[in-house]
């Protein structure tokens, strides 16, 4: 019985001891895999890189944003073509950073700024007319100014994506009560930041903005007194 259990621990360390080398040889090769991506992303010189003490992943600061930690980590999955793949959190770090400090110092007069990971920047708005929406699309573009200006990574790693969610605004061929508006007016191709101007947005939308409600009943008009006939349209 004794000779049974001896060999039952003697096989679990085994098996303890391979996993252990298993994840410093992971660990090893992770840390210069996320070395050489940083490197060639950022620069050598360009930010400090500390391993996490408990978990299989690596604290990084970028020289030029010294108060922002980004981790990053690599994932394997057997099943996956680009396994092994670095992930990180540095989108939604940099996106929700410049959307807070814009709002520190900048007050969107009832409009809405907020990052989301999944469709990148969001600014959202209410009008009553399309003559109303410059006002929003100035405050957009300040936005815009501040992230040149203060966080201009997010442009360099192409992540500067905005939708516009315009509110209050009826299209032809749509419900009565559907008045959202949705024109992606900002993103990054080739290195180039390309932003849709006012002017772009309003000739697009001006011809197909639904100038009366739907009436389902049809209109009624009446030919006489005492008389009335309902015209189905």
């Amino acid at each position: 019985m004794n000779k049974k259990l001896i060999k039952i621990t003697i096989f679990l360390l085994l098996v303890a001891t391979t996993i252990f080398l298993g994840a410093c040889a992971h660990t090893k090769e992770d840390n210069e895999k996320i070395i050489k991506y940083l490197d060639k992303r950022f620069g050598k010189d360009a930010y400090t890189i500390k391993q996490d003490k408990y978990h299989p992943r690596w604290f990084v600061t970028l020289k030029k944003y010294p108060d922002i930690r980004i981790y990053y980590t690599v994932s394997r999955n057997p099943l996956s073509m680009s396994s092994p793949a670095i992930s990180t959190d540095f989108d939604n770090l940099f996106g929700e950073r410049a959307v807070k400090d814009y709002e520190k110092t900048n007050k969107l007069a009832g409009d809405k700024l907020s990052y989301d990971s999944s469709i990148k920047f969001v600014y959202y708005t209410r009008v009553k007319s399309l003559e109303d929406l410059r006002a929003s699309y100035d405050r957009f573009m300040d936005f815009v100014d501040f992230v040149r200006e203060k966080y201009p990574i997010i442009i360099e790693e192409g992540f500067l994506e905005v939708r516009m969610d315009i509110d209050g605004i009826k299209l032809k061929g749509l419900a009565d009560d559907d008045s959202m508006i949705y024109q992606d007016i900002c993103q990054v191709k080739n290195g180039e930041l390309e932003v849709k101007s006012y002017q772009e947005i309003y000739n697009e939308l001006s011809p197909k903005i639904k100038t009366h409600p739907d009436n389902p009943d049809g209109f009624t008009f009446h030919a006489d007194i005492g008389r009335s006939f309902i015209l189905v349209v």
